[in-house]
């Protein structure tokens, strides 16, 4: 489409020179001069190319559109036989997965055992240097975040009362900012060893795969541990008891490593071209685990009443924690593999997302309640430098909570989408769609527009009061402007702009 939209200023030009040409000298008529008639001559040949050229873009960016309605009917086809196979769960595939898993178990060892005698005897000091500087960029990231936020993302044991934005503040940025850090640790050194060429195809794709889940799994054990505090029940979110917070500290972080071993030993598999027994009976028992586990923190009474006996979760929480594990339990017990494997990583990948964006959320209104943000670290910090009064702070606190709703919105979806089975390309068409136009009956705007028009009148306002400040102090003052003429002149100015 943009090739065939880049000819046509062209093909504008030549039709406006072919009108000021004229039509050719009919029969009978004089003969033009042979410039004009080479002219036209050539203006046509290359206008009739062009016309070749655009209908061939259009007829390509047609049969794109059929392969992209294609693709995105067999994606959905595959999503959904996956969802919905059955393998047969019975003895034989106990005899199965007991035959191959010895053999399979043997040559992976080789394989790794391979690897690491050419490492160590060819590539050394590569894979040296490379863990060097993945050490460096992730300490880098940790104590240049510490050094920034200090205790945006420390929580003080000797406080006895934090505020509540103060609790959020710290149990957002803390795990974002470790999560980060492993993050940029793991993407470095996969980056050097792939860069000094200590990587070969299957070891580079199971090395990612196992970075992908340890980040995972430190992600979510870290979440847990800034939302439950076992620790410091001053800085919990959620009000519950010491004990019941550790014990689910660690069944979430337990079934997090379920989760995340499953797909690692998915994709090893995958990459080794093992026999398929082995994954449905590796994933059978991963996805057993996992529904147990999310079975068991139903059960936990983290709560205690007015006389200190166990209280468990409300019954709305606790339902749906049992039906969520009896489903992927159940589900993984029937032979539904693909739907049990489905189940789990949503229940760790998703949970954890939208826990992120409830975060946000209780962050955002935290923020906006009158006064809050003047009493965290940040705003006393920006208090003492730039002496910022308390209605402006209440306008900046309003400002920040609508953005880091907007953030939560515009991060968190795209994640949750993605989890579900959905593309990039999926994402951005619609967001494109949204932002460009959007229609309701007969009528259609674009959010584009309305922000542009925002942006436009902002500006204009800021400049206009500017400008009668600037008139009104440098020129008219100098030049002994009556008082009511002054504030004529300035009105008109301000209506104007």
């Amino acid at each position: 489409l943009q090739a065939g939209v880049a000819f046509r200023p062209r093909l504008t030009e030549i039709n406006t020179r072919l009108e000021l040409l004229g039509p050719a000298p009919a029969e009978g008529q004089p003969a033009e001069a042979d410039i004009v008639a080479k002219e036209r001559q050539a203006l046509l040949s290359e206008k009739s190319q062009i016309n070749v050229l655009i209908g061939d873009a259009e007829t390509a960016s047609l049969r794109v559109n059929r392969l992209i309605d294609q693709i995105a009917q067999i994606r959905r086809d595959l999503f959904a036989n996956t969802l919905s196979k059955r393998y047969e769960i019975d003895y034989a595939l106990v005899g199965e997965v007991v035959e191959n898993l010895d053999a399979e178990v043997t040559g992976l060892y080789l394989t790794i055992a391979s690897w690491l005698r050419f490492v160590v005897q060819f590539k050394l000091p590569s894979v040296l240097g490379a863990a060097f500087f993945a050490v460096a960029a992730a300490a880098v990231l940790l104590i240049g975040g510490r050094r920034l936020f200090g205790k945006l993302i420390t929580a003080d044991p000797g406080e006895p009362d934090p505020p509540y934005i103060s609790r959020l503040s710290v149990a957002f940025w803390s795990t974002l900012l470790r999560t980060a850090t492993i993050a940029v640790f793991f993407l470095s050194t996969w980056f050097f060893f792939d860069y000094f060429d200590v990587l070969r195809g299957d070891i580079g794709a199971m090395l990612a795969t196992l970075f992908a889940v340890i980040a995972l799994v430190m992600f979510v054990h870290r979440l847990s541990q800034a939302v439950l505090s076992p620790g410091l029940p001053n800085w919990r979110l959620v009000e519950i008891e010491p004990k019941p917070a550790r014990r689910l500290v660690w069944l979430i972080t337990a079934t997090a490593i379920a989760t995340g071993v499953d797909y690692l030993f998915a994709e090893v598999f995958e990459i080794r071209g093992a026999p398929l027994a082995l994954t449905v009976g590796e994933s059978l028992v991963a996805t057993v685990i996992v529904g147990l586990n999310v079975m068991m923190i139903a059960t936990v009474k983290p709560f205690a009443d007015e006389e200190g006996r166990p209280r468990a979760w409300p019954i709305l929480l606790r339902v749906s924690l049992y039906a969520l594990g009896g489903m992927t339990l159940l589900a993984a017990v029937l032979g539904y593999i693909g739907f049990a494997k489905f189940m789990s990583q949503q229940i760790v990948v998703t949970g954890a997302i939208l826990v992120m964006m409830y975060i946000g959320v209780l962050s955002a209104r935290a923020v906006s309640e009158e006064g809050a943000f003047a009493g965290t670290a940040l705003g006393r910090r920006l208090s003492r430098r730039f002496s910022i009064d308390e209605a402006t702070f209440d306008q900046l606190s309003l400002a920040s909570s609508i953005l880091v709703n907007l953030l939560v919105v515009f991060v968190g979806l795209p994640l949750i989408l993605l989890q579900w089975g959905f593309q990039w390309g999926d994402i951005r068409s619609w967001a494109y769609s949204i932002a460009t136009e959007i229609r309701i009956g007969t009528v259609s705007f674009s959010l584009i527009g309305i922000v542009t028009g925002i942006a436009v009148f902002v500006i204009g306002y800021f400049a206009t009061r500017w400008f009668q400040r600037w008139l009104d102090d440098s020129v008219m003052t100098r030049g002994r402007v009556d008082a009511g003429v002054r504030n004529s002149i300035r009105t008109a100015v301000g209506y104007a702009g």
